[in-house]
């Protein structure tokens, strides 16, 4: 067996990101251009594209100018493949990792390419998704199935996802928590009533003043009848 047989390709597929301010109209322009995002015509998808990154990409370049003004998926990738072939290597199998992205640089084509020097051995794609979906997993595989065929590279079924971790649901969890908290705080500055921080007026009177109720337990009540300010109907 040869070394180049030996070796095992392997491909990390991400959703990728803005390496720097200048690509985030771009990288929003081929996000809204992928079919499994916006389906329907061409023509519709080239034209809402280019309307929503017109739209979108100052916000979305203010929002990334605080955390250094880039995406960091290509970098956690890279690093992510270099783990993964100092992991198998003590075992003695020597696994090749190269990293793509659906809608920045390195594309899929690329990715597949720098994998092609391993002959006949199939590619083992790699879907970084906690779950599968049309919209992540269903598009990159779209793609990669076109460039497979175009260089001639046979591909396996591969990882579809990585599955949810406890990690990434208590990520998710926190990130709500703390969205539903901003909500709140929201609106009890828009209620006039002077609550302390933590009390929502529940926009029902009890025994002729307002009643005084937690955030959960205003989230969870049925829709009031006695708004005490417009804001509150909202």
């Amino acid at each position: 067996m040869t070394s180049a047989q030996a070796t095992r390709p392997v491909l990390l597929i991400s959703m990728g990101g803005p390496r720097n301010p200048s690509e985030v109209k771009v990288y929003l322009r081929r996000l809204f251009s992928d079919p499994h995002i916006i389906p329907g015509g061409a023509l519709k998808r080239w034209l809402l594209s280019r309307l929503i990154a017109r739209a979108a990409t100052p916000r979305t370049r203010a929002r990334y100018a605080l955390i250094g003004g880039k995406s960091s998926a290509v970098e956690d990738t890279q690093r992510l493949a270099r783990q993964v072939t100092e992991h198998f290597a003590p075992r003695g199998i020597t696994v090749k990792c190269a990293v793509a992205t659906r809608y920045s640089a390195p594309s899929i084509e690329e990715g597949l390419a720098a994998l092609t020097e391993h002959g006949d051995q199939p590619v083992t794609p790699v879907y970084l998704f906690p779950h599968e979906t049309s919209a992540m997993t269903g598009s990159c595989a779209d793609v990669l199935e076109r460039a497979a065929a175009r260089l001639g590279v046979a591909v396996e079924t591969g990882v579809r996802h990585l599955g949810a971790t406890e990690g990434y649901a208590q990520g998710w969890a926190d990130a709500i928590k703390a969205a539903v908290d901003e909500l709140v705080g929201s609106l009890v500055s828009g209620c006039g009533t002077g609550f302390p921080a933590g009390q929502v007026c529940s926009g029902r009177r009890a025994a002729g003043r307002y009643e005084k109720v937690s955030p959960q337990a205003a989230l969870t009540r049925a829709p009031a009848q006695n708004h005490c300010h417009p804001r509150c109907q909202e």
